[in-house]
């Protein structure tokens, strides 16, 4: 009898354990580290060891199962990816690169593809959800995403390669030390595969479209003393493609060359107990070049060069007036430059399109209060003063707050407005016979929005659920309209209006510790009212589910799930109607089976697409059919 008291009391205090996913300290929601269950907004993280369990490589795949964000691709691998954060468009997700905005200065509303992003020497992501252009400033108006780069506190290497399907091949190697208080972290990969065709093969469209890419990360810090460090970062990656000019033929002449780097320089110093200061420096370039070369070129004739740089010096000072409120006074100076040049002949008239380099800067103050006592009352206010050199002075603000219960019930809330400076491309694009151009005279983009949730853990954090209901009003929205009559594009102007609301609530449960479920569900409702229609490529509903059991010690087993609800898309045609198209609602399901060989050696395989779903993300484009890969990996 004792005996069995005393398993049962063993299972009880197991059960109630802390499973610690409240106590992950987070940088994201306030510029201030904090953990992340004392957050008075919504946020979440994917790290490490999600990255392993998943057996994923880039930061797309670590993104498309997350509530309330959406990841569509006009095509498998290489096809533009544009993440959308609780209806919001592309452009107005910011995604940050240890600190730096990765976007493409060029592209027409500067929105970045994610194509390319891995995730190589990683250590976490942190997704925060509704407007925080109070702390961010320009382009994170629905929310942001916040890639950080591993710092190694230990001595490793690990190496590992994958292959199968369309000839798919991929190898991966990292290593990190620390010795002396000098950190450094190195990680790269090479992929290469056949691929399949973007476009889709019910339009007669069947020609692979191959692509390779190289990809190499480092970071470097040096601890000096206990009260200061500095350090650095680095991201490269080159990518090399072929693809089709649309969605409904191949195209078997048409390459891209893609080049994009990031580099940081970083320095915090604690000057005395309750003061602190950091500054931050880095440079962003990205270069697109397009071939596309018939012999002899006839009506299909494309060479083109884009290229963009951004540079972005960040200086923050934080006081600590007691052990529960921190004020925080920042500077933020941004130059970004961009040009391209078009040669094409796809009307069997050689035409020359080129945009000289256009400049545009910002000067930024902001300040931010946090006030945290015990992880019961949470606050936090922001305000940010926003001088663009072309689209004038503006001033954001963001006010939220929390309270948890001793039932570990939170209640939280959030009032914010957002802001979108005009790109470079609709600032200054050059006018032709079919395209009015630029226009320096537009307005940012703003918004309004609004949120109020609960969170609940139970069990020791064994069971960790929440419920959102979110608002947003967007104004002043940026759009260049094309006449369904001659096809004629008129200038970009402030034209757009639009509206979106809707419920996101997750629930994570661990029964046992080898076993862990997690799902997520969200409702949302969008209305463009230029056209009085739903926001294209917006589901009203999406669900995921994740099921991953540690069999024994050595075998593992992950099953992941996600649906995807009926959405509208636009037709390509401009004679016809926009937000037509109905894009069928998807389910699709990933598998991984891994085994640890030895304490050294895993072996893993892992299906995609499990049930061979045929589905689009992008109306037209190809998306991958069940393909299965094979990997092997060494830990030392």
């Amino acid at each position: 009898m004792k005996k069995l008291l005393m398993a049962v009391a063993t299972i009880f205090a197991a059960a109630l354990a802390e499973a610690a996913e409240l106590e992950k300290i987070v940088v994201t929601p306030s510029r201030m580290a904090e953990k992340i269950g004392s957050a008075s907004c919504s946020i979440s993280v994917v790290d490490e060891e999600d990255f392993e369990r998943e057996k994923i490589h880039t930061v797309r795949q670590a993104l498309q199962e997350q509530v309330g964000v959406d990841v569509r691709q006009s095509g498998a691998f290489q096809g533009q990816t544009d993440l959308l954060i609780r209806g919001g468009s592309s452009n107005q997700a910011l995604i940050l690169v240890d600190g730096l905005k990765a976007y493409d200065p060029i592209a027409p509303g500067g929105e970045y593809n994610l194509a390319h992003l891995t995730l190589d020497n990683v250590e976490r992501i942190e997704i925060l959800r509704g407007p925080q252009s109070a702390a961010y400033g320009s382009d994170a108006m629905a929310g942001v995403v916040n890639i950080i780069s591993k710092k190694a506190e230990d001595t490793y290497v690990n190496a590992q390669w994958e292959g199968g399907s369309f000839y798919t091949s991929q190898e991966n190697f990292e290593a990190g030390s620390v010795a002396h208080g000098f950190h450094y972290s190195i990680a790269g990969s090479r992929l290469d595969t056949k691929g399949i065709s973007q476009a889709e093969a019910k339009h007669g469209c069947y020609e692979r479209d191959f692509y390779d890419r190289t990809a190499f990360s480092g970071r470097a810090d040096y601890d000096i003393g206990d009260k200061a460090s500095v350090g650095g970062t680095i991201r490269y990656t080159k990518a090399h493609f072929a693809f089709d000019q649309g969605a409904d033929a191949d195209d078997d002449n048409a390459f891209c060359l893609l080049t994009e780097s990031f580099i940081t320089l970083f320095g915090e110093q604690r000057i005395i107990d309750r003061w602190s200061h950091a500054l931050r420096l880095g440079w962003m370039e990205s270069m697109r070049q397009y071939f596309d070369e018939d012999s002899p070129p006839v009506n299909d004739f494309d060479r083109s060069k884009y290229a963009g740089k951004y540079f972005k010096l960040d200086y923050t000072s934080t006081f600590e007036f007691c052990d529960f409120d921190r004020f925080l006074i920042g500077y933020e100076y941004t130059e970004e430059q961009a040009c391209y040049y078009s040669t094409n002949d796809f009307s069997g008239v050689m035409a020359t399109d080129i945009m000289p380099k256009v400049f545009a800067r910002e000067g930024d103050f902001y300040f931010e209060n946090r006030f945290n006592y015990p992880d019961k009352i949470t606050a936090t206010q922001g305000l940010r003063i926003i001088h663009h050199s072309l689209a004038g002075t503006h001033l954001t603000y963001r006010v939220d707050g929390s309270y948890t219960f001793p039932t570990k019930t939170k209640i939280r809330g959030l009032v914010a407005t957002g802001f979108k400076a005009p790109s470079l491309y609709q600032l200054h694009a050059p006018a032709s016979f079919w395209f009015g151009g630029g226009n320096p005279n537009l307005n940012p983009e703003e918004s309004f929005s609004y949120e109020y949730g609960a969170d609940q853990n139970l069990w020791g954090e064994r069971i960790i659920a929440g419920i959102t209901y979110f608002h947003t009003l967007y104004r002043d929205l940026i759009d260049a309209i094309t006449d369904p009559t001659t096809w004629i594009t008129a200038p970009y102007t402030n034209i757009g209006k639009a509206q979106v609301h809707g419920i996101e609530a997750a629930i994570d449960v661990k029964p046992i510790d080898s076993i862990k479920v997690k799902t997520g569900f969200t409702y949302m409702k969008t209305k463009d009212f230029q056209n009085d229609q739903e926001m294209v490529r917006r589901p009203e509903r999406k669900f995921f589910i994740e099921c991953f059991w540690q069999a024994t010690k050595a075998l593992s087993f992950d099953l992941r799930m996600r649906y995807n609800g009926p959405m509208s898309d636009n037709l390509s045609n401009p004679l016809w109607a926009l937000n037509t198209y109905k894009v069928k609602e998807f389910v699709v399901a990933d598998a991984v089976v891994n085994y640890d060989i030895s304490k050294n050696f895993s072996f893993y395989m892992k299906a995609n697409n499990l049930f061979n779903k045929h589905y689009e993300e992008v109306r037209g484009y190809c998306t991958s059919p069940f393909a299965l890969y094979g990997g092997i990996k060494a830990r030392f």
